[in-house]
């Protein structure tokens, strides 16, 4: 009977505790909310620096550390995102059109990614190949047909762990004025402060949270930021920033901006926990990418093989020896060299310039290679010859900072190599190319009184035989630099 009485005592107590947690909960539920915490791991600007020249496979090294940041969170949920501009660059990406980097970019199991403005460089078929293959959703709120329809989604919601998170994406209003697709012809660029605001509006009340995915500035992104206090209960949690290549973090207002840098020299790492409903940035920091790789799993030395296997076929298409450097080269002096071989192309020309927003990489001490320039020089280009009056020759010149030859600037003023002043209503002949040509960066070569002519020079073929042929003579790149500021 004893017995009975201690075991009816138990179920009954057990039934009033189980009671009691029953009420709490409908008294307090966000009580018993498990605490959740969520991994963002981003990259921006990749530009298919998945391997360098002084074999560092970055691409490895990411995968690695990425993996080391999940096995030290177990409980997060792990979101794996980029901000656009992919695969324009490095000379192992670009000689494939980006398929090498895309292939990377699966390996790594990215989920999403801003639309940058290189992603169409290599034409249409290339991105969208690009795009099926890594498997990377690609999202962008601002860029609308010439019907006005959406070109891309504005956002996507992956749901995992019972947790809605939306990402938003936004690409930068420069779009036109610093691409070089056909595609973008056909692509209106809306302003991103009402496309945003009309994105969250849509998709706030069907997430639990949100992102942005901006390619574009801080200062640009705090333009449809800063009103969203009043018109929105929920703020993004983190906004990503790309396109210019820096690296910070900054709070604003309880949301984490950040950008990582570019070519996948680091990366950027935020945790968020969200705790009785409330979400919080627990901690945010951008971390260098070692050199060193340990390949302690196969995944690793998967992508490590597939690596070396574009490795030797860039070597065989573009590993030709065409010069050497006794010492690092700046991007002023590579643009002297490279300005200088287009002049002795076209010798009847006054001028050369090109845009300093062209160079992509650096020139080392050591063997320079056509792999070398292709990676400094990646786009697809073309010598363009324009006759062009000295007014507008002035503005243009005055975009170039240092990258031209056969000009000096003096007191304000513009001079031919001969020491003649520029006059604003003088002819003059300019080789230039075809991204400067079609207005990229801001380049006026195209208007009334100007006249230009479109060469099947491609902009790397005079340089290639420039170097070869000093080369051959036993002339280095400082060589080469010294007789072109000599001549020009």
């Amino acid at each position: 009977m004893k017995n009975f009485f201690k075991v009816s005592f138990l179920i009954a107590l057990i039934f009033l505790l189980l009671s009691c947690e029953k009420i709490d909960r409908i008294i307090s539920p966000e009580n018993y909310e498990p605490v959740k915490k969520f991994l963002f791991l981003y990259t921006n600007d990749e530009h298919g620096h998945m391997w360098e020249k002084e074999d560092t496979y970055k691409a490895v090294a990411l995968y690695e550390m990425w993996e080391d940041e999940v096995n030290a969170c177990p409980d997060c949920i792990v979101y794996r995102v980029s901000g656009g501009d992919n695969y324009t660059g490095s000379a192992i990406s670009s000689i494939f059109k980006g398929e090498s980097m895309a292939d990377v970019m699966k390996f790594l199991h990215y989920d999403v990614s801003a639309v940058g403005n290189h992603e169409f460089d290599f034409g249409s078929a290339a991105f969208f190949s690009n795009r099926k293959t890594s498997g990377v959703k690609y999202i962008s709120t601002n860029l609308l047909s010439v019907n006005l329809k959406p070109v891309f989604p504005g956002s996507v919601t992956i749901e995992r762990n019972d947790t809605k998170m939306g990402f938003i994406g936004v690409t930068t209003e420069e779009l036109k004025q610093i691409s070089y697709s056909e595609f973008f012809r056909k692509v209106n660029v809306v302003q991103s402060v009402n496309s945003v605001e009309r994105e969250i509006r849509k998709i706030q009340d069907d997430v639990d949270a949100y992102v942005v995915i901006a390619h574009q500035s801080f200062e640009n992104s705090k333009r449809w930021f800063m009103p969203l206090d009043e018109k929105h209960s929920k703020k993004p949690l983190v906004v990503f920033n790309a396109h210019t290549h820096e690296s910070y973090k900054k709070d604003v207002d309880g949301t984490m901006f950040i950008q990582a840098g570019k070519y996948l020299n680091s990366y950027a790492r935020v945790i968020v926990k969200k705790e009785k409903g409330e979400y919080k940035i627990e901690k945010a920091d951008i971390i260098p990418v070692k050199k060193e790789i340990k390949l302690s799993s196969p995944e690793s030395q998967y992508i490590k093989k597939f690596i070396d296997k574009y490795v030797i076929m860039t070597s065989k298409i573009a590993g030709k020896k065409i010069g050497n450097a006794g010492r690092d080269f700046t991007t002023d002096e590579f643009g002297k060299i490279l300005t200088c071989s287009w002049i002795e192309r076209y010798p009847d020309a006054d001028l050369a310039l090109n845009n300093p927003g062209a160079y992509r990489d650096k020139i080392v001490k050591g063997s320079v290679r056509k792999s070398d320039i292709i990676s400094m020089l990646p786009f697809e280009n073309r010598i363009v010859l324009s006759e062009i009056d000295g007014k507008t020759l002035m503005f243009n010149l005055n975009l170039s900072e240092n990258s031209y030859v056969g000009v000096y600037k003096k007191d304000n003023k513009w001079f031919l190599k001969n020491g003649k002043e520029i006059l604003p209503d003088k002819k003059y002949k300019a080789v230039i190319n075809e991204f400067m040509y079609n207005s990229g960066d801001g380049y006026r070569f195209v208007g009334e009184g100007i006249t230009n002519k479109m060469t099947l020079t491609g902009w790397r073929e005079p340089l290639y035989s420039l170097l070869s042929e000093k080369t051959n003579k036993g002339e280095s790149l400082e060589d080469v630099l010294k007789d072109c500021i000599k001549k020009y």
